[in-house]
């Protein structure tokens, strides 16, 4: 685990302004993670970024790490920044939930926290998320950007009005 500190510089009434942030890394197997850490200790996740998913194995991670939206609603994530949009996001979510389950029912505490009928369809996720570009000059291409070298803002859906919600934030 490490504890970075990054430096937002941000721009009001013409003026820099630079803002501290500080950032817990960790370097852990996410789905123990998850469900060792995060869930086990009832910890919020306010913004999750999810770039180059199996990024240790360079994008080709045996197990996606989209389960995280099954428990979303668990951990009360708020935002996302992705190489993908929520609609081009490929969701598996019989796989995702079963991936999960497992994971939870090995934990006495935690096996309740999950049932068939609690598990979230493809529409129930994508429709829970409103995503916009990052336009290129606030988060321009690096070495970690996906192909098409955009990435994505997710935040969460108020009703079924994310085209409301985009002009607002943009």
């Amino acid at each position: 685990m490490f504890l970075i500190e990054l430096e937002l510089t941000t721009t009001c009434f013409e003026r820099s302004i630079k803002v501290p942030i500080p950032v817990l890394y960790f370097v852990h197997e996410n789905l123990s993670f998850l469900v060792n850490v995060l869930l086990f200790h009832q910890l919020e996740v306010h913004t999750l970024v999810h770039i180059k998913d199996g990024g240790g194995t360079f994008g080709s991670s045996l197990i996606p790490m989209n389960f995280i939206y099954q428990a979303s609603q668990m951990i009360r994530l708020q935002r996302v920044i992705s190489d993908e949009s929520p609609e081009s996001k490929l969701l598996d979510v019989d796989w995702d939930f079963s991936v999960l389950k497992k994971s939870l029912s090995q934990n006495e505490r935690l096996r309740s926290k999950v049932s068939e009928s609690s598990i979230l369809t493809e529409n129930d996720i994508r429709s829970a998320w409103c995503g916009r570009t990052v336009p290129w000059h606030k988060m321009p291409p690096n070495k970690f950007s996906s192909e098409g070298n955009r990435y994505y803002y997710w935040t969460r859906a108020k009703g079924n009005d994310c085209y409301r919600q985009r002009e607002a934030v943009e």
